[in-house]
């Protein structure tokens, strides 16, 4: 049976626009799978944003992640299909390293093993690609927020590392809330060789951008 070829997506990393993530995962999707959707946690952890380049007249809509199946899929991090139109839909977690970013929507036309075996590897590259992109456009930071983040806001998610780190020692997870203002409230962690991570957490009065820069500061000491 056919499978996916990454080796064109990763070879043309270096000189792929950032906006045409969607694109370079559909080439690699094929022949196996097709209609590719991919979808972007926003900053809340509610809402599965789909991430769009402009090249096509139909745009996805945003999906709940409370009640889809895009939505199962990102919560549980397992593979969830349902029949649609005589084959396959499938959702699959889209991660960076060890946290899940979103989702990647894909049909085919037989669920098999092997077949979603090969959906899973698609979503992880889907990360990687994202994760790349994210460094070189705005688009990936305009498709997570579900509604206007303040400047203080933005700068602080700047500069949190992942929401996830997953070792054989220890699982860390964070999250900030409110996701869209400022409420002085931090978080770090790292891997440095052997043992467990260092993930200090840090509480700075302050609700502006102050309280970002103040978030940072603590950061440093504490490392």
């Amino acid at each position: 049976m056919s499978v996916f070829d990454v080796s064109p997506a990763l070879a043309g990393l270096r000189h792929t626009s950032p906006q045409n993530v969607v694109r370079a995962v559909g080439e690699a999707a094929r022949p196996l799978a097709r209609d590719v959707v991919l979808y972007l946690i926003d900053f809340e952890q509610e809402i599965l944003q789909p991430l769009v380049d402009g090249s096509s007249l139909d745009v996805p809509v945003e999906e709940s992640v409370g009640a889809t199946l895009a939505g199962r899929a990102f919560q549980t991090g397992e593979v969830v299909t349902a029949d649609r139109d005589g084959a396959v839909r499938v959702w699959v977690p889209v991660y960076e390293h060890s946290v899940r970013t979103g989702v990647l929507a894909v049909t085919v036309d037989e669920a098999a093993p092997d077949v979603l075996d090969h959906c899973s590897h698609l979503g992880m590259l889907a990360g990687l690609l994202v994760a790349s992109a994210a460094r070189y456009t705005d688009l990936v930071h305009v498709r997570k927020r579900g509604r206007s983040m303040s400047l203080a806001a933005s700068m602080q998610w700047d500069l949190l590392p992942p929401l996830t780190l997953r070792t054989e020692q220890v699982v860390v997870a964070g999250m900030l809330e409110p996701a869209y203002e400022v409420a002085g409230d931090g978080f770090d962690h790292s891997v440095n060789g052997e043992g467990s991570p260092g993930a200090p957490c840090v509480r700075i009065r302050g609700f502006s951008l102050w309280g970002s820069v103040g978030v940072k500061r603590k950061k440093r000491k504490a490392a």
